[in-house]
């Protein structure tokens, strides 16, 4: 049940957040000044997926060993300090920036330096 309401969670806020709002953002802002890297603009999959990667093992910490989901409404009922939370105390906001920081390079579109900026 608990990897269910974490399913859900990580669909509905981060999935939001992190994906379906910079899609949205890089639509809507089609008329502003981007940037060429050329080739280059394929390392931005490099921490895009590092982000990807970052926020399912802490989202799997939380639920597997905090017994408790992302969500601040439920959050692990024990207190999670394995995995990257030994060296990070915020993991997950680091993959979140992580996230946005490789489609701004991926899809150099400017508008996402400023949305990471406001996360």
């Amino acid at each position: 049940m608990i990897a269910l309401k974490t399913l859900i969670f990580t669909v509905l806020v981060p999935g939001t957040v992190l994906l379906y709002v910079p899609h949205e953002l890089r639509s809507l802002s089609s008329n502003l000044p981007t940037f060429d890297i050329g080739a280059w603009r394929y390392i931005g999959l490099l921490p895009f997926f590092l982000g990807f990667a970052m926020y399912f093992w802490c989202a799997f910490d939380f639920t597997f060993k905090g017994r408790g989901t992302p969500a601040p409404i439920d959050p692990p009922k024990h207190f999670v300090a394995e995995g990257l939370y030994r060296f990070v105390r915020n993991p997950m906001y680091v993959g979140a920036l992580l996230i946005i920081v490789g489609q701004f390079l991926f899809f150099q579109a400017l508008v996402l330096v400023f949305y990471a900026a406001f996360l």
